[in-house]
């Protein structure tokens, strides 16, 4: 059980949670900052399917096998499937994340 910090954003339809902790990393590790979790209401003024969201964590470097310290997350669906991971940066004109995928060399 975590403790977190809920804000509802009537304006755009979103339900925004925050905490600082640790948490798992897809490569099995910890991490440890802060969270940050956005769903999307029913009804939303975006037409975003309620129940999609996004998340992002602050890490360091190499901290979840970052290569620089900043910002990592997901958007998800309806269901909670992720839908695109990687690094990530906040979309302030659209109450989104952008996820910077690298390619491979």
């Amino acid at each position: 059980m975590d403790d977190s910090n809920l804000v509802w954003d009537d304006e755009d339809g979103v339900l925004f949670a925050w905490t600082d902790g640790t948490f798992t990393c897809a490569n099995g590790g910890t991490g440890a900052g802060e969270i940050l979790i956005g769903i999307n209401a029913p009804n939303n003024p975006r037409k975003r399917p309620a129940g999609s969201g996004f998340w992002l964590a602050a890490v360091d470097k190499s901290e979840c096998g970052a290569q620089a310290a900043g910002l990592v997350g997901c958007k998800f669906d309806a269901k909670g499937n992720p839908t695109a991971c990687g690094a990530a940066k906040f979309d302030e004109a659209n109450d989104d994340i952008i996820i910077v995928t690298a390619k491979a060399s």
